[in-house]
């Protein structure tokens, strides 16, 4: 194919097509439907990059096709699930910023102080068990630019020295506790349930612990979650251009934390963080995706059930995970337990080849666009917005990590199961009083 034409396809065509799809099929674009955020997330992570990729680093062209695909592939069967399932853009609309404070605010709000202590505490404790010095965060701010030691102390960041109790405790708290509750407080804030000084004494321990490994990603995704619950919850009183500037604040102070691990000068400081921030959105998850359909079939047959650790268990194969597969084998890592986490039709392709991304990316059209009618017909409350916000940044990071990851650890559909399970709990209570 010419090289004209691909760009032609990829930068005008398809770009133009998808977001007429986009817009038709689900919606004003500040509705945040969830099928609009993986379009843009996907738009922004994986396809603005994708085409000089392909021409310039990695030339496999079933990832340009892969790129190309995925994309058609999800809106036409989000929007065949919606049309099907009768909730069109007019439903969004009619629920969209619905609010009024429940009897379940109330007996949340009763239950903050307790909460707010116990994820205050934890970070103590994390001190505690790992120590100031060997904590990444701590270790790169006295030393800056080490990075081989930092990374050691990052990747065994939240394993504790304990109990193994306590290392799944960190883990889940940074990637799904302290998200779903900084959003429900920030929900019930907004609707002035709780003070200004609760919130802000909560957010400032979670957006600490959320650095301790030097990690960018937890601390964007804390405020990230908290400012589309913020958004939810104010019922359109914060304007497009507000939004998007303080999302943009949300990406850009976890960024410098870059100076730090490239042992910058002060001058240098908002430079490096604004590039390395640029680079880590737009060319890093997309050129991860692009080695995963290298390597695969070319040098590794494709993973099946193996890449997942409760697959291969139930289907009696042995464990091997793509990430560290591709890190250790494939780039010849240097780092003791390094991975090369990919997107999520990435690792389907490592597991099935394009099967797995055409499936795969069905399966979570389908899943994403169930949770649209789930949370537009739920009643907004402070605890519905803030999962649906949680949920809503899962939905980024699809382009970042496998599928199973994202469900679980990110809370994609695991939080929403948790708030299923308290919407039942709760009805049951409620018709028993009554």
């Amino acid at each position: 194919m010419e090289l004209w034409t691909l760009r032609l396809i990829h930068w005008l065509v398809n770009p133009f097509i998808l977001g007429l799809l986009t817009r038709t099929f689900f919606g004003r674009f500040r509705y945040l439907s969830f099928p609009t955020i993986f379009i843009f997330s996907y738009f922004v992570l994986i396809y603005l990059q994708a085409l000089n990729i392909y021409l310039n680093k990695i030339y496999e062209f079933s990832f340009l096709i892969a790129t190309w695909l995925v994309p058609y592939i999800f809106v036409l069967t989000a929007a065949a699930w919606l049309f099907l399932m009768n909730h069109g853009p007019r439903k969004n609309r009619s629920s969209f910023f619905k609010h009024r404070v429940s009897t379940r605010e109330e007996k949340i709000v009763k239950l903050t102080p307790f909460i707010s202590t116990l994820l205050v505490i934890l970070p103590i404790i994390y001190l505690i068990d790992k120590g100031i010095e060997g904590t990444a965060f701590f270790f790169l701010i006295s030393n800056p630019g080490e990075i081989q030691e930092a990374l050691k102390l990052r990747i065994g960041g939240l394993v504790s020295n304990y109990s193994p109790v306590m290392t799944v405790i960190y883990s889940y708290s940074r990637s799904l506790f302290y998200p779903i509750y900084i959003a429900i407080m920030v929900a019930l804030r907004v609707n002035g349930l709780i003070s200004k000084t609760h919130l802000s004494a909560v957010l400032a321990v979670a957006a600490l612990y959320s650095v301790f490994t030097a990690a960018k990603a937890p601390l964007a995704t804390l405020l990230i979650t908290g400012l589309i619950s913020a958004y939810f919850s104010k019922r359109s009183r914060i304007l497009s251009i507000r939004f998007l500037s303080l999302a943009f604040l949300g990406l850009f102070l976890p960024a410098l934390l870059y100076p730090l691990w490239f042992g910058s000068e002060s001058q240098d400081t908002l430079f490096v963080a604004a590039s390395n921030l640029w680079r880590r959105l737009t060319l890093v998850p997309s050129q991860a995706s692009a080695v995963y359909f290298e390597a695969f079939t070319n040098t590794y047959p494709h993973l099946g059930f193996s890449s997942n650790r409760w697959l291969a268990t139930i289907f009696g194969v042995d464990y091997n995970p793509t990430p560290s597969l591709i890190y250790k084998d494939y780039l010849q890592g240097s780092v003791e337990g390094g991975l090369v986490n990919a997107s999520y039709f990435a690792s389907f392709y490592a597991d099935w080849g394009i099967l797995g991304v055409v499936f795969g990316t069905g399966m979570v059209a389908l899943i994403l666009a169930s949770l649209q009618i789930f949370f537009d017909r739920s009643n907004a409350d402070a605890l519905t917005t803030g999962i649906r916000a949680v949920a809503l940044v899962a939905t980024v990071q699809l382009m970042l990590t496998n599928f199973y990851s994202v469900c679980l650890g990110r809370g994609l559909i695991s939080s929403s199961i948790l708030l299923i399970i308290i919407n039942f709990f709760f009805k049951k209570s409620k018709s028993r009083f009554i």
